[in-house]
């Protein structure tokens, strides 16, 4: 898989990471809610087709984030 840090301000405040097309971020809390992690997602996944993440349904900054980059709902699944 790839890993991306994210920076800001010089700092590394997160991740991407690819992971033969499933993606997922990580920002550090003091870091979340100023538009880093939205910024991030767009510039890696320009251009970039076929990619999913798997997101809780309760974590309504990420989904946002992530339909912010183009990210569609395809499929809800259970677990246990």
């Amino acid at each position: 898989g790839i890993l991306k840090i994210i920076s800001y301000r010089d700092k590394q405040v997160g991740v991407i990471r690819d992971d033969d097309g499933e993606i997922t971020t990580a920002i550090l809390v003091k870091y979340q809610n100023k538009g880093i992690g939205t910024k991030a997602l767009n510039l890696y996944c320009n251009n970039k087709h076929n990619l999913t993440a798997e997101i809780n349904p309760n974590n309504k900054s990420s989904i946002k984030i992530y339909e912010k980059a183009g990210f569609r709902l395809k499929y809800l699944i259970y677990g246990k």
